[in-house]
């Protein structure tokens, strides 16, 4: 009797149910590399967007001599300061007075120096200002599509220069 070359049904099926296991596994793959790829690139922009704030809040209070702060009191979600400036440049004056305000609104801080409003952080959740003595805690929050398993928080303690 002669026997015809070709696979039987039993090897068909293991081979497929292989072929199976690895395509489901590939994918799986892929769509974990993508999904990774855009939380990192979240992250990363929540990143960026408190340390551009963190940058302005840092260079102000570092200045500060005065601040709206109650110390010890529960943290709030706006800021002022203000101080005077006795730089070189400043000696054809009697000194340079500065200010700056801090609102928070939305997903938005607003940096008010000296009366010109500018936008220094877009995506923020949370944004907490509180005071002991002359350091100063500020909390940022960032989650630019609100998603809280994307989110990052930092916390600065900063001591502000006083009178």
């Amino acid at each position: 009797m002669k026997r015809e070359a070709g696979f039987t049904l039993f090897e068909m099926l293991v081979a497929m149910a292989v072929g199976g296991v690895l395509l489901a596994g590939l994918v799986s793959g892929i769509f974990q590399i993508l999904y990774g790829v855009g939380q990192v690139k979240t992250k990363s922009i929540a990143i960026a967007d408190i340390e551009s704030a963190a940058h302005w809040i840092v260079r102000d209070v570092v200045m500060g001599q005065n601040t709206n702060l109650v110390d010890g009191a529960p943290a709030v979600s706006q800021m002022s300061l203000s101080w005077t400036d006795y730089t070189e440049w400043a000696k054809q004056e009697p000194s340079a007075s500065h200010s700056a305000n801090y609102t928070y609104s939305g997903t938005q801080l607003v940096r008010n120096y000296d009366g010109v409003a500018t936008t220094i952080g877009r995506y923020l959740t949370r944004v907490e200002f509180s005071r002991s003595g002359n350091r100063i805690t500020v909390t940022l929050t960032s989650s630019p599509e609100g998603d809280p398993r994307t989110a990052v928080t930092r916390t600065y303690r900063l001591l502000m220069r006083g009178q």
